[in-house]
């Protein structure tokens, strides 16, 4: 051994040197080659090699050199760095690996909303994104905005890939996917595939559930009887409302029973929004029947509805107060007819979990109907009055009632068109402005066998449905409450969350003067500051 280290001693130093030089070059060939993966564990294994025929030459000068003060510090050094390293390696490979992101824009801007997190997450098999973008400046925009998008659907799920393609470079591809225009997004699994031209998160997530077999629910809005128009983007429209329930990706159609004799047996949720107009009896006897089948209704219904959705209410113990409420307390000034509900007075029921302030114009309350009244008094089990409908859920037989929203205890059912004093006969506050209700069969029929398998039916009954047109359907949580409902109903309760609000532009509005002084401190008052500083420094150590 010491012929040996007396062999290599005069050729030590190069050795170190050599070996240095490619444990270096290994990186670079990394870094700029990393095609030649091959070629950096070559030179990683000669330059580890080199650098221990060096540490075996000069074992006993770097002993003597450790066994020093110098050598002790220069360790101690050497081992301070080496932990450095390693620290921030084992920092950025957790950031990679176990990374957490947060949006802290107010209106959720770079988030995608919950419903598609949740099928990105579900996904059962490999789906692949092709964008088809030509290499030209007037495509660069889009393409960096579908990339963007893309990147986020990647980021919950690792079967989720994409990859961009110029379509003039790769024609073949192009006509293989059948790609007819520029800037087309066509996603892929198996043997599915859709073409997308719209970059928004809406048509990525619909095509995902298409390719990947997944049928998206549909939502029926009733129309024939003077219901608001869901493609009406006026005021007193529903077009908002239907938006929102395409972000939540379900399929949106309308219904006349005039045309179609009974609901069809694809309606997740049937929606009946501000009707005016009586119902025949064939359509009445139809709701009725699609409620006994297990049918799941959202009813938005104003003061003094048609007689038969009140008929249709009965067969399920409820029914709609004579008038409007009004509410002393909380309501949206001026205008005391429209009582509003905060967001630390809602029931604790799913719907309404983090729901922020919602109002109601010219709404009416929902009531139970005398005979339930009567069933309810009767009972032996009666609750305490204090503690009756709507401060507390109804439940008999096999019927639930459950209040949503409740106006303050200073509000009153008032029965005069433009009253706004309590009389002694109008029912007092609080009043159940919604309410939901869950049974297997309407009151006084039996049980049908569905019940057995956890098919119910599902009732929400709003006493309003102005909450939700365009005027009012972004403000505070009335979008959400709507959106929430259908959620229940079509018992996909996984979706119900508090949306993202429209983005917002934000602007910063300042005066001349306030533009003036930003220019020159930013520029001349900040400098003099630190030669102030600095010259206050020099004086004191001069």
């Amino acid at each position: 051994m010491a012929g040996l280290r007396s062999l290599l001693a005069p050729a030590k130093n190069l050795l170190a040197a050599l070996g240095l030089a490619s444990l270096l070059l290994a990186v670079l060939v990394l870094f700029f080659l990393p095609d030649l993966i091959e070629s950096v564990y070559g030179l990683l294994i000669l330059g580890g090699i080199l650098l221990l025929i060096y540490l075996m030459a000069a074992t006993g000068e770097i002993l003597v050199f450790l066994g020093s003060k110098r050598g002790r510090y220069s360790a101690n050094t050497v081992i301070m760095a080496v932990v450095f390293i390693a620290i921030m390696i084992l920092a950025n490979y957790f950031g990679l690996t176990l990374h957490h992101r947060w949006d802290v824009t107010a209106s959720s801007k770079f988030t995608l909303a919950p419903q598609t997190q949740r099928v990105v997450r579900e996904l059962k098999q490999p789906v692949t994104a092709i964008g088809f973008f030509p290499a030209e400046s007037q495509y660069q925009a889009a393409r960096e905005m579908t990339k963007d998008l893309l990147e986020e659907y990647g980021y919950f799920n690792r079967d989720f890939d994409y990859r961009f393609v110029d379509p003039d470079a790769n024609p073949a591809l192009a006509k293989q996917y059948k790609v007819q225009y520029n800037a087309t997004i066509v996603f892929v699994s198996g043997d599915r595939q859709r073409a997308v031209r719209q970059v928004t998160e809406q048509s990525f997530t619909s095509a995902i559930l298409e390719v990947t077999g997944v049928s998206a629910k549909k939502i029926y809005f009733l129309s024939g009887h003077g219901e608001r128009d869901v493609n009406n983007m006026r005021n007193d429209g529903y077009a908002l409302a239907m938006r929102g329930l395409l972000r939540d990706l379900y399929q949106v159609e309308t219904l006349n029973l005039t045309m179609t004799p009974s609901v069809p047996e694809d309606c997740a949720v049937l929606i009946v929004a501000g009707p005016r107009n009586a119902l025949p009896p064939a359509e009445t006897k139809a709701l009725k029947d699609y409620l006994k089948k297990n049918g799941k209704i959202l009813l938005l219904l104003d003061p003094n509805p048609p007689v038969e959705f009140e008929d249709i209410l009965a067969t399920w113990g409820l029914a709609l107060g004579k008038g409007h409420v009004v509410d002393a307390t909380d309501y949206v000034a001026p205008d005391k007819s429209t009582p509003a509900v905060f967001r630390d007075k809602y029931p604790p029921l799913i719907v309404t979990t983090g729901l922020d302030t919602t109002y109601f114009p010219e709404c009416t309350a929902i009531l139970l109907t005398p005979e339930l009244n009567r069933v309810l008094t009767s009972r032996e089990d009666k609750p305490d009055k204090n503690r009756a409908w709507p401060i507390a859920p109804v439940q008999y037989s096999d019927l639930a009632i459950l209040p949503v929203v409740l106006s303050s205890p200073n509000s009153w059912l008032e029965t005069e068109e433009k009253g706004l004093t309590y009389q002694a006969n109008e029912i007092k506050g609080p009043l159940a402005l919604a309410a939901m209700m869950i049974a297997s069969a309407p009151l006084g029929e039996p049980s049908p066998e569905a019940a057995e398998q956890g098919k119910l039916t599902r009732l929400l009954v709003v006493g309003d449905s102005d909450f939700a047109a365009n005027e009012h359907f972004q403000n505070g949580g009335n979008g959400d409450l709507f959106l929430n409902s259908v959620n229940w109903l079509a018992e996909e309760e996984s979706l119900i969350s508090i949306r993202p609000k429209p983005y917002a532009f934000r602007r910063l509005v300042i005066s001349d003067n306030a533009t003036r002084f930003l220019r020159f401190s930013s520029v001349g008052l900040l400098p003099l500051i630190v030669l102030i500083i600095g010259g206050l420094i020099w004086y004191r150590k001069r």
